[in-house]
């Protein structure tokens, strides 16, 4: 067949006079491959077209990598007596088991009724994947129904004897939904068919359902028959499927991803791997977030609570909360916190400490975003987490980045002595001067930032020529005076303790120099804020500095008053 993986050929078999391989009775009368393939292909398919009495069958096949999809109906003949056959064959490459399931309900499929031509086009496999998809989605729909108990059952029957050929005899579910169920849970691709008349023919698939209208021969089989809930002997991976069973039902394909296995299950051994993998112990999934939520809930096995409690997970709890998205951390933070146990609430510090960082260095996803105003979060977990931060180890780069720190803290409403510890860490590796001309260019527009990086200054050590770096970008800033007023509207003596802080920083011991604070007071703009003088005069302890502070101030009150020296 043509390697092309975008064609998917058609065939359609019904009841003629002559088929389109010049035969009476059920044979293809429709076509889009070539008359040499028509024939290979029908020497395959011509004993597979039957069905069984009651809703149209599936059968799904591999012969060497060429997929082959059958759609079929037990129908009457052209004389209306019962036992024919309508059938509608794919066959491409590019198909697959879920391909396969979704297009159970497509409405492509021939009808008794529908007139065909003897050619048929071929199918573009992209828009018969699409068509899948949307059947597959619906179709999970009511999988996640079906009993747990039900769908564990068949997951253990299939990989008790990993490839060995299945007979499914009167199935309590809808065939489709139990191997929908199947590949979700484990990942594996299969061969069935889901309404056979017999399991005893050429080129049958893996997996078959015979239901009870199907009459099937009785006579000898190499199939393993069996019926789902029916007495047998018991299977030692009951336990292991109805977990993943039950974990199936409860939150859908998307949860059984991170549990699939690491290698195709061929042998008992393989199956055996898998379920060590991913279990703590016999039915307990190695998930510790899924625990920590159910439990919250009241939901666990008593196996369950016991390896909560036993302490089994905490090697794996780090791990396991570092690997879960933003929202499912965020969403079993809420239910921890709103009704956990003693055992889920040990956890409860490194969930917050976890979601702290992730907020520490990228945004969080929207479902968590979402969730926050939910959270409840200790302030001591938060700072020796955040301490452990980018910003705070190994310091900030760039404004944006103290500002997104900054935003962090407040997110977190923390404000105190810790909080002020974080950000001067955060900017310890940052020249003085570097902050006040940060501060000076971009600090009115995030006042908070401004508030808790002038608060965190006190304690920075600075050398001669830092401080005169310093100087130099405090005066270049209009000694921050906008910051200042943003931060402290119209109130000098609001002011203040603010002046006094950046004064301390900028000046320290040179407060004593008349030369270095004449120059200042020379350099400083004619509207120097008072609350800056009056720190100046203040925090002198020279009587020739604060005579030269008070003779600024009161030049700069004549001239403000229109009496300046003539």
């Amino acid at each position: 067949m043509n390697a092309d993986l975008s064609r998917v050929d058609q065939v359609v078999y019904r009841w003629s006079a002559r088929s389109l391989l010049g035969r009476r009775g059920v044979g293809p009368v429709a076509s889009s491959l070539p008359p040499d393939a028509l024939d290979q292909w029908d020497q395959r398919l011509h004993e597979l077209v039957w069905a069984a009495p009651g809703p149209p069958g599936l059968v799904f096949l591999d012969f060497d990598g060429v997929k082959v999809l059958i759609h079929k109906k037990d129908v009457p003949d052209a004389n209306g007596r019962e036992g024919s056959a309508l059938a509608h064959v794919l066959i491409g490459r590019s198909l697959n088991a879920w391909h396969a399931l979704g297009l159970s309900t497509w409405d492509g499929w021939s009808g008794e009724g529908d007139e065909v031509g003897v050619d048929l086009e071929a199918l573009h496999a992209g828009w018969l994947h699409a068509a899948a998809e949307q059947g597959l989605w619906s179709l999970r729909g009511s999988v996640r129904d079906l009993s747990p108990g039900l769908v564990g059952d068949f997951v253990a029957t299939l990989l008790a004897e990993p490839g060995a050929a299945l007979t499914v005899v009167d199935p309590p579910a809808p065939p489709v939904e139990l191997l929908c169920a199947w590949l979700d849970i484990t990942g594996e691709p299969l061969t069935f068919a889901t309404a056979e008349p017999g399991d005893t023919g050429r080129h049958l698939p893996r997996v078959v359902f015979l239901t009870a209208a199907s009459g099937f021969s009785t006579h000898a089989t190499t199939r393993t028959r069996v019926r789902l809930g029916g007495p047998r002997e018991a299977n030692p991976l009951r336990h292991f499927t109805f977990a993943l069973a039950s974990r199936y039902s409860r939150r859908g394909c998307e949860a059984m991803t991170a549990l699939l296995p690491a290698q195709p299950l061929a042998t008992a051994r393989d199956v055996e791997a898998w379920a060590q993998r991913v279990q703590f112990k016999p039915g307990v999934l190695a998930d510790v977030m899924d625990l920590l939520s159910r439990s919250t809930r009241g939901e666990l096995t008593p196996v369950e609570e016991d390896v909560l409690r036993s302490g089994v997970v905490d090697e794996h709890i780090v791990e396991q909360i570092r690997q879960t998205p933003d929202g499912d951390l965020a969403n079993t933070l809420v239910d921890v916190q709103a009704n956990g146990s003693a055992t889920a609430r040990a956890s409860e510090h490194r969930m917050l400490g976890e979601l702290a960082r992730r907020m520490a260095t990228r945004p969080l996803s929207e479902p968590a975003r979402k969730l926050l105003p939910f959270l409840r979060f200790d302030s001591t977990t938060l700072v020796k987490e955040l301490a452990r931060t980018k910003p705070v180890a190994h310091g900030v780069e760039s404004w944006q980045e103290l500002v997104a720190f900054v935003g962090l803290l407040t997110t977190f409403s923390l404000t105190d002595e810790r909080c002020l510890g974080l950000v001067f860490q955060a900017t310890s590796r940052l020249q003085t001067a570097t902050l006040l001309r940060w501060l000076h260019e971009d600090g009115a527009r995030e006042p908070a930032t401004c508030e808790l990086v002038l608060r965190s200054l006190p304690g920075r050590k600075n050398s001669g020529d830092q401080r005169k770096a310093a100087r130099e970008a405090f005066l270049t800033g209009d000694a921050l005076a906008q910051v200042v007023d943003v931060l402290r509207p119209q109130s000098a003596s609001a002011a203040v303790p603010l002046y006094d802080v950046l004064v301390g920083t900028v000046f320290g011991p040179d407060l004593g120099s008349t030369r270095i604070i004449g120059d200042v007071l020379r350099l400083l703009p004619a509207d120097a804020p008072p609350a800056l003088l009056h720190v100046l005069y203040t925090r002198a302890d020279n009587a020739r500095v604060r005579r030269l502070v008070a003779d600024a101030a009161a030049r700069r009150y004549f001239e403000g008053n229109g009496l300046a020296d003539r």
